[in-house]
């Protein structure tokens, strides 16, 4: 009876109750047993809402009061701090995670350059802690735009982990050496990139994951590339695991220049299912260089012979390969 969700879940309240109580942001004279009541859809809210609304007024005591949290309340007290970004908290909220994994990306409507600080600031405390509490827990960062669940019921219910799709998916195995005494963290995340209003995001990523290449490793399952190119890709395929791209999309508006560029990064997607190119262009420049369009051939062509694990292979005007689809299907 002790571990039932239920009588977590009511002693978790309870303790958050208890937390605001004491610093005088709620009468003490409120009945603790109306945290009991179901709330209608209709309802005002509930004790506990007005409890972390009233936590989350002074941000020092939120993050004092993290320590003594019940797990159970971590979850909508995040929300929360997320939905009003209170970047601050947040970064605290990280690194004190008592989760395997946080699926922010699933409160992602549209990429946040400072909550995306504020939540990488967080997986920097959780690195560099010395003496870290058992109850740090965050081993994976999900930055995926996905709904998830995690964040639509209690983490009581859910036994205290994340919930199954995301802890027991299936994810390449990539090797990672790290610097001995470093905790790895892992961070989820898929791209598509169909305009420029991602490159400030993606820029302030690029730069974090880099510099820490030796704590952090980057799965990338499902990569698009829509829009032409305004920053290297090679640059930003720096940061991934190679091994952990399993779809791999390329556009219109890339030209062959560009996508030979990227085809030394090509066969090492070791673990690529699906590839698809879409509309690559000749430059202009180039009609009568044969000498660099065979290069760019071969450096593409090449790769093709590295990817045993490609299932679906999707070219659409890609009118260089016309006389070469031997040679790509071999």
């Amino acid at each position: 009876m002790l571990n039932h969700p239920i009588r977590r879940q009511l002693l978790a309240e309870r303790s958050l109750l208890k937390v605001v109580c004491l610093k005088g942001f709620i009468p003490l004279d409120i009945s603790i047993a109306s945290v009991y009541l179901k709330a209608k859809m209709s309802s005002p809210p509930t004790l506990l809402q007005l409890a972390r609304r009233s936590l989350l007024k002074n941000e020092a005591l939120a993050i004092s009061a993290l320590k003594y949290l019940p797990m159970e309340l971590f979850p909508p007290l995040f929300k929360d701090a997320f939905t009003g970004k209170q970047t601050n908290i947040l970064r605290a909220m990280v690194a004190a995670w008592p989760f395997p994994c946080l699926p922010v990306g699933a409160l992602m409507k549209s990429p946040h350059l400072e909550t995306l600080k504020a939540v990488l600031d967080g997986l920097d405390l959780l690195i560099n802690q010395k003496d870290q509490p058992r109850s740090w827990k965050l081993k994976v960062l999900d930055l995926r735009d996905a709904q998830h669940n995690f964040w639509n019921v209690w983490a009581g219910i859910e036994n205290g982990v994340c919930s199954p799709d995301v802890i027991t998916e299936t994810q390449p195995v990539v090797h990672h050496p790290i610097q001995e005494g470093k905790q790895i963290v892992t961070v989820l995340m898929n791209l598509s990139l169909k305009s420029s209003h991602l490159c400030k995001y993606l820029r302030y990523f690029y730069w974090w994951a880099k510099q820490r290449k030796d704590g952090v490793q980057v799965i990338c399952q499902k990569l698009e590339f829509w829009d032409l190119p305004v920053y290297n890709p090679l640059e930003l395929l720096e940061v991934f695991e190679p091994s952990s791209i399993q779809e791999l999309e390329v556009n219109e508006c890339w030209d062959l220049g560009t996508l030979a560029m990227i085809a030394s990064c090509l066969g090492q997607m070791t673990n690529l299912q699906k590839l698809v190119i879409n509309e690559i262009c000749t430059p202009l420049k180039w009609l009568g260089n044969q000498e660099m369009k065979e290069w760019c051939f071969t450096e593409i062509i090449s790769q093709f012979s590295q990817l045993n694990m490609l299932q679906h292979l999707y070219l659409n005007d890609v009118f260089f390969l016309n006389e070469r689809l031997d040679q790509v299907l071999r």
